[in-house]
């Protein structure tokens, strides 16, 4: 009986962790045609619970369905097939007391998932990760970050995409 016991906290535990909803920085969002838009495009994907547009903020919050694999490069690109461009593109994520370091990866629903910029940190509860990459900054904020974009995270696996993350 012990035994089934820890099998399900090891089998059950892990599909906690999940992202709990995203902000998305929108260039170009001027009127609520707009905001509308953007709204519509990405409420469409399937891991999309609710949406919640700011016009004053020119960004969108997003609320993810539980249990629902997310996929981060089809909210960019939902904006950008709106015909807007992402200026920032944060996310929940839920931890539970992990210690990371500069260039710390994790692999979380087959991507992995690495520290740039973040010194040492001990994440516990639910942290905004900011997304760093060219889908995910202007050119302007992006070009400070690039000499740092190296995945170190050790896979050659080409369908395992590495996001760049920091706090």
């Amino acid at each position: 009986m012990k035994h089934i016991f820890w099998l399900f906290i090891v089998l059950v535990l892990p599909l906690r962790a999940q992202f709990s909803s995203a902000t998305i920085g929108i260039n170009g969002l001027t009127c609520s045609a707009c905001a509308k838009g953007v709204e519509l495009r990405v409420r469409k994907l399937p891991f999309v619970d609710s949406v919640a547009m700011n016009l004053k903020q020119t960004e969108a919050k997003i609320f993810f369905k539980k249990n629902t694999k997310i996929e981060i490069a089809k909210l960019a690109k939902a904006v950008v097939d709106a015909g807007f461009s992402v200026r920032s593109l944060q996310i929940g994520f839920k931890f539970n007391k992990v210690d990371i370091t500069d260039n710390y990866c994790f692999t979380f629903e087959g991507n992995n998932y690495q520290f740039l910029k973040t010194g040492n940190k001990n994440l516990n509860g639910n942290v905004v990760l900011k997304l760093v990459g060219q889908d995910y900054l202007t050119k302007t904020d992006l070009a400070s970050w690039k000499p740092l974009l190296k995945n170190v995270c050790g896979t050659t696996d080409k369908k395992v995409k590495t996001y760049f993350v920091t706090l």
